[in-house]
């Protein structure tokens, strides 16, 4: 019976690496492909900004022109974001872990939340945040973890539309057989995903928004730069009943003095 329990465990890490390891090059390949794309995009957009500019500064206020060329600056513009999400996903890059620094988990969500309030309150969003005081400092980018934290607790609140949405967040620490382990939980009792859809979600340009409400490059990012620390996304959810994404970052032999 041993036997046969370490054996599954063993199939269980080789099917979760190989699908690590697949993810991993299609997010390469598309990466390569993005920027390229984005580049290509990104200098004739600027000069159909300019032109429209000069236009609108040249034509009286009055005249009725003037309403279709806002409509077209905002959608230039629109244009313009979805470019930089797909330049912010291109430059994903390898970190070098030596040049991590002592982030303090804790100190860092709770700049996110501050970050996120703004957003949560037009969704009349509650944040009920539950931290654990002992959480040692992990090693990594502080930046690059708040824009993972950020980028999902975005998709929460896009995900509810309800009388009481509340975004709980927590942190946890863990252990298993691959180590010890922060846990950073995010739930919402929003629509929650579909599961047919929940092998896509870290699929670059997947969303299931209505077109123009969405990139589909939010978690994907999110997904590379866990990964770049070495940890993972975990998702666990129920069509109507909310999500909780926890993202797991390994804990370090020796804790050093936070930085973030």
């Amino acid at each position: 019976d041993l036997l046969q329990a370490a054996l599954h465990r063993i199939r269980d890490s080789l099917h979760d690496a190989e699908e690590r390891a697949a993810r991993s090059g299609k997010l390469a390949s598309i990466g390569q492909m993005a920027a390229g794309v984005a580049h290509e995009i990104n200098n004739p957009l600027g000069s159909i900004a300019g032109f429209i500019q000069i236009i609108l500064m040249d034509l009286p206020s009055a005249n009725p022109h003037r309403e279709y060329l806002d409509a077209m600056q905002k959608e230039v513009g629109r244009m313009k974001r979805i470019v930089d999400d797909l330049l912010d996903f291109a430059r994903q890059r390898p970190e070098d872990s030596r040049a991590f620094l002592p982030v303090d988990i804790n100190l860092l969500v709770e700049e996110t939340l501050r970050l996120s309030e703004p957003q949560a309150r037009v969704k009349r969003v509650r944040i009920l945040s539950d931290l654990d005081p002992a959480a040692p400092v992990v090693q990594g980018n502080a930046d690059r973890l708040k824009q993972t934290i950020f980028n999902i607790c975005l998709n929460a609140f896009a995900a509810m539309d309800k009388d009481d949405n509340v975004l709980r967040v927590s942190t946890r620490q863990c252990e298993n057989d691959r180590g010890r382990w922060l846990d950073i939980t995010i739930s919402d009792n929003g629509a929650g995903i579909r599961q047919e859809h929940l092998s896509k979600i870290f699929d670059p340009f997947f969303t299931t928004r209505e077109q123009g409400k969405g990139t589909g490059l939010g978690l994907s990012t999110s997904y590379s730069i866990v990964q770049q620390h070495g940890g993972e996304i975990l998702v666990d959810s129920a069509w109507g009943e909310g999500t909780s994404f926890t993202i797991r970052l390994p804990l370090p032999a020796e804790h050093s003095s936070p930085t973030a």
